[in-house]
């Protein structure tokens, strides 16, 4: 897996607090970017939203948000519609896909010593494919369903982008 992941590694100087304190601390720090998407559908009347299923390899034990690396010459937009393929079924391709924002270790747990940034992107899905599976929105806000490494915060500035959005663009005509 660590071949396919782009990495960056940085140097980080850290002064002290202290103007008379000249002590530097240099650490390295491996920086792993992915994508995020909340792909949101209208199934039974009700905002849902797609779940990949378990990926253990990415030290993943339930089913979350589709995700994966931006890999090698991968834009992220690209990436996005690819995790959502994956997840989704390849036929099946959303009708809106917009970047969300950057989340960044803290918020997402990073492992093995390693700093996962990770782009979150909201994207739309009219009719919703039979294979994925699926999970109502207020589940995942109110705590009902649980999902791994903070990606509920995602689901919850998915679902206030998505709102936003409905009520400036045309993105209601999708349904």
């Amino acid at each position: 897996m660590a071949g396919e992941m782009p990495f960056i590694e940085r140097s980080r100087d850290t002064t002290s607090e202290t103007a008379h304190d000249t002590a530097k601390d240099t650490a390295r720090e491996t920086v792993s970017l992915t994508v995020d998407v909340v792909v949101f559908s209208i199934r039974d009347g009700e905002l849902n939203v797609l779940l990949a299923e378990s990926d253990r390899e990415r030290g993943r034990s339930s089913a979350g948000l589709p995700s994966g690396p931006i890999r090698p010459g991968e834009d992220m937009d690209a990436a996005a519609l690819r995790v959502v393929g994956e997840a989704a079924g390849a036929a099946s391709e959303p009708t809106h896909v917009e970047q969300l924002r950057a989340y960044d270790a803290a918020r997402r747990g990073a492992a093995h010593g390693q700093r996962a940034l990770s782009i979150g992107y909201v994207a739309v899905q009219p009719e919703a494919p039979a294979g994925g599976t699926w999970a109502p929105a207020t589940e995942i806000l109110d705590g009902t369903r649980e999902l791994p490494h903070g990606e509920a915060d995602i689901v919850r500035d998915a679902v206030e982008r998505f709102r936003a959005d409905l009520g400036h663009t045309a993105l209601s005509t999708a349904f």
